[in-house]
């Protein structure tokens, strides 16, 4: 058991604290672009990735010791409210497909690359 002194991410002590810190951090790190929309809603005092690792470390990692694990469907890169798109429309197409558009919000816009792809599931609910 690690202790965590000065702050919510200053001073780690115990090798077991500095090693679920690297990992979920290492993982984070990946998407850092995405945690700044993603967290962007939280407390001013602390940066959205340091609210998205604080967040993480609670509720996404599992495990005793040094076998530990990253339990993604807990996994969170936002918070608050979701951007949504801008002007959605649906159009029918011959052979059962559905042509969807939309208009990106500016600031989701700086994330968007033109061969973006989008993927649509379908969930069925046993009620």
């Amino acid at each position: 058991m690690g202790i965590q002194l000065k702050g919510l991410f200053g001073g780690f002590s115990g090798k077991v604290q500095r090693f679920k810190f690297g990992m979920i951090t290492h993982l984070l790190g990946y998407i850092s672009n995405l945690i700044d929309i993603g967290f962007q809603e939280h407390k001013a005092s602390v940066s959205a990735m340091n609210a998205t690792v604080a967040y993480n470390l609670k509720y996404a990692v599992t495990g005793i010791s040094r076998d530990f694990s990253i339990n993604l469907p807990e996994l969170s890169f936002s918070q608050g409210k979701l951007i949504g798109p801008k002007s959605v429309t649906a159009e029918a197409l011959a052979g059962l497909k559905v042509k969807f558009t939309w208009t990106a919000s500016e600031i989701v816009r700086k994330l968007t690359h033109p061969a973006d792809l989008l993927m649509i599931t379908q969930k069925r609910l046993n009620l």
